[in-house]
């Protein structure tokens, strides 16, 4: 995470005192207070499905002393007309929403109807640790510090989970909080978003909505799963027509400059609809940038006439709605969960409810699934919806010989590929192993069929 500091320092403009030590001791660790005078917070609240937003200005003023405990008080005004003021009370300042204190590094917040107390920040929490905010389990996946908005503060990526596994990563920052400031645990879940638009003290604005999403930008490239990379094979079963069922892959290998970006080459392997049997053909460049991945193809076989598809982006939030391949997909994502673990790897699986535009946007089914660093599990790389029919599935994936993804493929199918030789003893068989590409592999897993000796085999 060190590389935050750096990149901060350079794309944000943010000057570092030179009198000042670039690291505070945690041993001897003492939080910058989030609840004092003149702090102030600005957001957008997002209504009705998201279509419009109201600007709310939150800010601290005043003392009072509530369930023994000191607090400060916090106010919001808004250009909301309506705003239920019978559950805020209105003073002449702005709307009371409830008051702040802190103790050890904890920002708790008393609510302005009941006195109820809930936390609201964790700042003592270190890297790996879980923790109960508002009700709702946290982890934190990384701390660092930086120099932020005048001095340097604890920055913590706090990873929340809203529902079935599903959760979201978001940065907090010592003494200035989320970018949902007083709901931080909030987002992604049923309801409108909230957009951090700034943050100030006395009036002078110290942290904006553009220095949030560089620590969101990085905080999920750093903890992404990378999709292109030399040596990756995708392994795809055709199962229809039933007379053209066969296998075939799609390759990564070697570099290529296409449409001004630097690529990785994929190729297709026996990929052909109705010729099984194609020799190797070139597909087109592959890159990705920001958790989009890319392929560029020259249409026209031309020079300067070069096409970029989209064909994933692993880049969003819960609730984020965006399209894919050229405007033909329309995705809602609504749920991310933890995958199954491969050489000490998690795997996020993103689940879409999705649309095309031949019916237009009507959100009418839940049943994609991209894995990240993967993609698709449907009938190839490139069918990132199935919208096209259960043509075929992915049976695996491997970087350099090892074990990604697989997929037992059924009884039926193998009987009519002619997959007849079991064997449970290894010492049977020769040395080499290849898998159904003819790429030598190093292990195979339990089910998978692999070749040795020039017949298919399944490991039982």
């Amino acid at each position: 995470m060190r590389h935050l500091f750096t990149f901060l320092f350079l794309t944000l403009g943010l000057q570092i005192a030179e009198a000042q030590e670039p690291y505070r001791s945690f041993e001897s660790y003492t939080s910058l207070p989030f609840v004092s005078e003149g702090k102030s917070w600005d957001i957008h609240r997002w209504v009705y499905e998201n279509s419009f937003y109201y600007n709310d200005h939150y800010f601290l003023s005043g003392d009072t002393l509530l369930n023994d405990k000191k607090c400060m008080k916090l106010y919001m005004t808004t250009d909301q007309e309506n705003f239920p003021s019978a559950i805020y009370p209105q003073h002449e300042v702005g709307f009371y929403r409830g008051a702040l204190y802190e103790e050890d590094g904890k920002v708790y917040m008393v609510s302005s109807s009941n006195n109820s107390v809930a936390l609201l920040y964790d700042i003592s929490l270190v890297a790996g640790s879980e923790g109960k905010v508002n009700g709702t389990t946290v982890k934190v996946q990384s701390v660092d510090t930086l120099f932020l908005a005048g001095c340097y503060r604890k920055v913590m990526i706090v990873r929340t989970w809203v529902s079935n596994g599903s959760y979201f990563d978001e940065p907090w920052v010592e003494g200035i909080g989320g970018p949902n400031p007083f709901n931080p645990v909030s987002q992604g879940k049923t309801g409108g978003r909230v957009d951090f638009v700034g943050y100030a003290e006395n009036g002078q604005t110290l942290f904006s909505s553009e220095d949030f999403e560089a620590l969101q930008a990085l905080a999920k490239e750093g903890e992404r799963v990378k999709f292109v990379e030399d040596g990756k094979v995708w392994t795809y079963l055709r199962t229809a027509p039933p007379a053209y069922m066969h296998f075939f892959s799609l390759f990564i290998q070697g570099d290529t400059i296409m449409g001004g970006k630097e690529c990785k080459k994929l190729y297709g392997d026996h990929y052909d609809y109705h010729v099984p049997y194609e020799p190797i053909c070139f597909l087109g460049g592959l890159y990705e940038e920001e958790g989009k991945v890319y392929l560029v193809d020259n249409v026209y076989n031309t020079t300067d006439q070069w096409f970029h598809q989209l064909l994933y982006d692993f880049s969003h939030q819960v609730g984020d709605t965006f399209t894919v391949d050229n405007d033909r997909y329309h995705l809602k994502l609504v749920e991310i969960r933890e995958g199954e673990v491969h050489h000490g790897q998690d795997y996020k699986v993103h689940v879409f409810q999705w649309d095309s535009d031949r019916d237009g946007w009507h959100w009418g089914y839940k049943d994609v699934t991209w894995i990240e660093g993967i993609g698709s599990t449907y009938q190839d790389l490139f069918e990132v919806c199935p919208i096209m029919g259960k043509y075929g599935f992915l049976t695996s994936v491997t970087l350099n010989g090892d074990t990604l993804y697989y997929r037992d493929i059924p009884e039926v199918c193998k009987e009519m590929l002619g997959v007849k030789h079991v064997t449970t003893d290894e010492s049977q068989l020769s040395d080499k192993k290849y898998d159904l590409s003819g790429r030598q592999i190093k292990e195979a897993r339990k089910s998978q069929i692999i070749i040795r000796d020039g017949r298919k085999f399944i490991l039982r």
